[in-house]
């Protein structure tokens, strides 16, 4: 089943003011405290197909789709739906058509990643290329549903999960490092994880299981093995407290919550069956955890 073009935005001031500056809110975790009501449906426009979410900054909206096998990048005006500038590439289509990257606005640039691995830069009030780079750059290929993966931006870093793990200088594209190892494929996106001691790491979950990496070197600091079938790890790690992180797979395979010592070692804290999540991130609430288990079908549709 391929996704419907038409896109529905559900917009009012109060989430405009909020801001989505990138995928899953400013922590990653699907939580925007600022917004406390959604209001009236204010407009709907065709973008293409695709799977990206919409980023919010100020009055400017960003997202992305793809047409006759072609990405446009958007930005819309937030208020009116108004194109206030498109970027537009050849992409194929492929499975499941479309990007699945939700755009990463900071410091006035746009940061994207297509299906079948282009990595973008682009002005936030032009839509002009600052710089561009490409997954096979570094001998990586995209999965069997391409590369769907956020970018992330942290400490001047865009940090992207392409089964290496890359960091760029945000500003300038250069390859700040990339991860000696290829984790296979990448359905989730990085996040920043302060330990206790205030050290830093970045989370990452592809194929092959959870990677602690040092944010400054790529160094592996720490991994658990968390391998389902199709090789699908898609929702986000999700950081509970100080110390643990709480991970879910579909295909039978469950869910874990983990523990991260000073150094970023992982342990197993628990495991069970309760949650297998597909693709919709999980959340945590007042000390639970919410989330859609299950999947449709019984075998990922070629």
């Amino acid at each position: 089943m391929k996704r419907t073009a038409l896109t529905i935005l559900l917009l009012t001031t109060a989430v405009m003011a909020a801001g989505f500056e990138g995928y899953l809110g400013p922590k990653r975790d699907g939580q925007y405290p600022q917004v406390n009501s959604i209001g009236k449906k204010l407009w709907t426009k065709s973008i293409g197909t695709g799977y990206s979410n919409v980023t919010v900054v100020g009055d400017a909206l960003y997202t992305m789709g793809n047409s006759n096998g072609m990405d446009t990048v958007y930005c819309l005006e937030a208020k009116t739906g108004k194109t206030t500038w498109t970027h537009t590439y050849r992409c194929s289509d492929g499975n499941f058509r479309g990007p699945r990257c939700t755009p990463s606005v900071f410091d006035g640039k746009v940061y994207t990643v297509s299906r079948e691995g282009h990595i973008l830069c682009l002005n936030a009030k032009t839509g002009k290329p600052v710089w561009e780079s490409h997954a096979k750059k570094f001998r990586c290929r995209p999965g069997r549903w391409g590369f769907a993966n956020s970018p992330l931006i942290h400490d001047g870093l865009c940090v992207i999960d392409i089964g290496r793990i890359v960091a760029f200088d945000a500003k300038t594209g250069k390859t700040k490092w990339q991860t000696r190892t290829d984790y296979g494929q990448a359905y989730s996106s990085a996040i920043p994880m302060t330990l206790p001691g205030d050290k830093t790491v970045l989370l990452t979950f592809p194929a092959r299981g959870l990677v602690v990496l040092d944010p400054k070197t790529g160094k592996a600091l720490g991994s658990i093995a968390w391998e389902t079938k199709y090789n699908i790890n898609a929702a986000t790690p999700l950081i509970v407290g100080t110390n643990r992180v709480f991970i879910s797979s579909d295909y039978d395979r469950g869910c874990a919550m983990l523990e991260i010592d000073a150094t970023g070692k992982v342990k197993k804290v628990w495991e069970n069956k309760n949650m297998c999540t597909h693709f919709s991130n999980p959340m945590l609430h007042k000390g639970y955890l919410y989330g859609f288990s299950g999947n449709t079908t019984k075998t990922p549709p070629l």
